[in-house]
C-alpha cells in the first residue's frame, strides 16, 4: 500500500529532526525506549512497518504533539490498525485448484510430503470454542510471530483478515468429517503489512478420547505453490497415496 510506504517515510523523517533536535544518537534514543538498534534504525530511514504499541511509544518519547506532526495521527492508527479490512493479493489463475476432489489419501499425502517437512502451515482449532489448540513453527515463523505459544488458545481473528477469519467460522459450524475443497486465506503477518494470500484446505477430526471436534487446517503459501503445482493437484487427487501405517500416523 503506497499510503502506507509514504507514511512510513515521513514519520521516520520526524523521528529523525526530533532525535536530533534532543541532542540524541540512534543507539542512545533506541536505548531509553528499550527498542533494538537495527529496528529502530530501520524504523527512522521508513524501511519497516510499525506495530502500534511502537507507533504510540515513538510519539510519547518524542511528545509529538499535533503541531509537531505534520500527519493526522488518528488516520496513521487507521493505517496500522484495520490493514485486516485490506484485501490481500488473489493468487494467480493457475493456482486456482477449487474443481480437485480431495480424499482422505490426499489429505494424508500433502500432510506427510508439505507439513512433515516444514513446507506448509498447520492449525488446529477447538470446533467448541474456536480457539487455536496447535499451530506449527513453520506458519508462526512465516506470519512474523515470536512462538506457537503467542497464538495458542487465541481466535482466528488473531492470525486471518476479517472476511477469511469469519470464512474460518462457516467451516468450524460444519462438523461434518468430509475435506474441503482447497479455497484462499489471507492471513495477517506481524508487525501489521499486507495480508498473505495463502491456499487452504479443512477437515473436521474427531477425538474420540473426550469426544471434542478439531477442525484441522493446512495452508501453502505462494513460493510453494509456484514450485509445487503439478505435485499439490496429484495428491489432492490421492494419485500418491501412503502406506497404511504412514495413514494411521497421522
Amino acid at each position: 500500500m503506497q499510503e502506507i510506504k509514504d507514511f512510513l517515510k515521513e514519520f521516520g523523517q520526524q523521528l529523525k529532526k526530533r532525535r536530533k533536535a534532543m541532542g540524541l544518537s540512534q543507539v542512545n534514543a533506541a536505548h531509553q525506549m528499550k527498542i533494538d538498534y537495527r529496528h529502530y534504525q530501520n524504523i527512522e530511514g521508513g524501511k519497516i512497518n510499525l506495530r502500534l504499541d511502537t507507533f504510540l511509544k515513538l510519539i510519547d518519547f518524542y511528545q509529538m504533539s499535533s503541531k509537531d506532526r505534520p500527519f493526522d495521527v488518528n488516520a496513521c492508527m487507521n493505517l496500522l490498525t484495520d490493514l485486516d479490512k485490506v484485501e490481500a493479493p488473489n493468487l494467480p489463475k493457475e493456482y486456482n485448484m477449487e474443481s480437485e476432489a480431495p480424499s482422505p489419501e490426499g489429505w494424508s499425502a500433502l500432510y506427510h510430503d508439505f507439513v512433515e517437512s516444514g513446507q506448509a502451515g498447520f492449525i488446529s482449532v477447538n470446533c467448541k470454542t474456536g480457539l487455536i489448540e496447535q499451530i506449527n513453527d513453520k506458519l508462526v515463523w512465516t506470519l512474523g510471530f515470536r512462538s506457537p505459544g503467542s497464538l495458542i488458545n487465541k481466535g482466528l481473528g488473531q492470525i486471518f483478515t476479517q472476511e477469511s477469519a469469519e470464512e474460518m467460522q462457516q467451516h468450524l459450524g460444519d462438523r461434518s468429517p468430509h475435506i474441503s475443497k482447497p479455497f484462499v486465506v489471507s492471513l495477517k503477518a506481524q508487525p501489521p503489512a499486507h495480508p498473505i494470500p495463502m491456499m487452504a484446505i479443512t477437515r473436521t477430526k474427531k477425538d474420540f478420547s473426550n469426544g471434542e471436534e478439531h477442525l484441522h487446517l493446512m495452508v501453502l503459501d505462494r513460493r510453494v505453490l509456484d514450485g509445487e503445482t503439478k505435485k499439490v493437484r496429484s495428491l489432492l487427487a490421492g494419485q500418491n497415496p501412503l502406506s497404511s501405517h504412514q495413514l494411521h500416523a497421522i
